[in-house]
């Protein structure tokens, strides 16, 4: 597990600080992922090579486990990409130009035309 001591501290008042935490975070929990889904495919691989059953860890369905892993991957992958651009001074729309919807369950990023 990794000691998290080294980060600073989440603020209100600090937003650059805080998204750099944020980052860091998901950099980690992207990680975590990626080893799930290999140690997932060691063990699939194990038990075919057996003749075994396939199965995930409590005995759920291996392509239902990939899934859920691939999905939880591709997630924090996104939002660390929107959360850079919300760190880029570039991330804001010209004057005059309507921002682009990135997440429309998110009403932030839904279109505005002025």
């Amino acid at each position: 597990m990794t000691d998290t001591s080294s980060f600073p501290k989440k603020t209100r008042t600090d937003r650059d600080t805080t998204l750099e935490w944020e980052l860091r975070i998901l950099d980690e929990l992207t990680e975590m992922g990626l080893d799930m889904a290999r140690a997932l495919e060691r063990r699939v691989s194990a038990q075919a090579a057996a003749g075994e059953p396939l199965s995930a860890p409590g005995g759920e369905d291996v392509g239902l486990a990939f899934e859920r892993i691939a999905r939880d991957i591709c997630q924090a992958i996104a939002l660390s990409a929107k959360l850079e651009r919300a760190m880029s001074p570039r991330s804001r729309p010209p004057a005059g130009r309507p921002a682009v919807a990135l997440d429309p369950a998110t009403p932030e990023t839904k279109t505005t035309v002025h």
